[in-house]
């Protein structure tokens, strides 16, 4: 017996295989189901927490799972006070005058 998909398990296949996605092209993906059940069910997704709609523009939207949001922000590193994680300098390693002045010769 074929096991049918359900419009939820297409979206979030489609969002594993395209990580930012645009709405259009997710939607496009889904051509087999109603819009409006597709909007219906990334709007829900959204509200649990199982993907994010970004809106890049006006009218235009990406998607993204949950998931790949949470291992990008990890990437990051905790934040910790003092340190410009931007730069990689912190307070404690700012050099002090006559470390400065030696490297000035």
């Amino acid at each position: 017996m074929a096991h049918l998909v359900t419009v939820s398990e297409h979206i979030l296949d489609a969002l594993r295989r395209t990580p930012d996605c645009g709405l259009d092209d997710l939607v496009l993906s889904c051509k087999s189901f109603p819009l409006k059940k597709v909007l219906s069910e990334v709007s829900r997704l959204s509200r649990e927490g199982q993907l994010q709609l970004t809106l890049v523009s006006t009218g235009s939207f990406t998607v993204q799972l949950m998931s790949a949001n949470r291992r990008a922000r990890t990437v990051q590193g905790p934040v910790i006070e003092g340190i410009n994680h931007g730069n990689g300098n912190s307070k404690s390693q700012k050099p002090s005058n006559h470390q400065q002045s030696s490297t000035l010769r």
